[in-house]
């Protein structure tokens, strides 16, 4: 009996072992996709590692989007050119230094402020709104009323409505549009 039973406890280590060293393959071949400067690949690779394995290696994540940045930084950009971030598409409305320095919008609909938008820096500061407003119409931008990341108190941010081009303050609760940024 003990034998029995120490065969099938060793066979399901196996499997276990097995298992594991087949999800660390994804994450290898994510790291080695990496070594290559392929970040679509390292991504693809590793969000299939993550959805088997149910682990998460942030650091890894961490050396994907600095691939996405490096590969974003060495480009050359123009006014409306897109560039996809992780599922996200950004249009490209402010350039300087020939193209190599910049910031793009994505329209990213109509809601109150998160925390996370906060802490990452992902709104439009005042003056890039500005800018934002001057060249709306060369990236197919909408009228209507868009948030900035500039807090008038801790609880009310301020906004541009780009009907009458006038600057308001209300509670970030409030539903405005989203335009997320990407700067490169």
């Amino acid at each position: 009996m003990k034998t029995k039973l120490l065969f099938v406890f060793c066979v399901l280590c196996a499997c276990n072992l097995a298992a594991q060293s087949d999800y660390s393959s994804y994450l290898t071949q994510s790291m080695d996709e990496l070594r290559k400067g392929n970040c679509e690949g390292a991504q693809k690779w590793y969000n299939i590692y993550k959805e088997l394995s149910g682990e998460t290696k942030s650091s890894v994540q961490i050396m994907i989007d600095d691939c996405f940045q490096n590969s974003v930084a060495e480009k050359v950009y123009k006014i409306n050119d897109k560039i996809q971030v992780n599922s996200l598409t950004y249009k490209v409305i402010y350039i300087e230094d020939k193209g190599k320095h910049g910031f793009a919008v994505c329209d990213y609909g109509s809601g109150p402020i998160t925390d996370d938008m906060i802490a990452g820096r992902k709104l439009p500061t005042r003056s890039e709104m500005k800018i934002i407003y001057k060249n709306r119409h060369k990236i197919n931008l909408t009228d209507g009323e868009y948030w900035t990341i500039d807090q008038e108190s801790s609880s009310s941010n301020y906004y541009l409505s780009f009907y009458y081009n006038n600057w308001h303050t209300t509670s970030r609760t409030d539903s405005k549009g989203l335009l997320l940024i990407y700067r490169f």
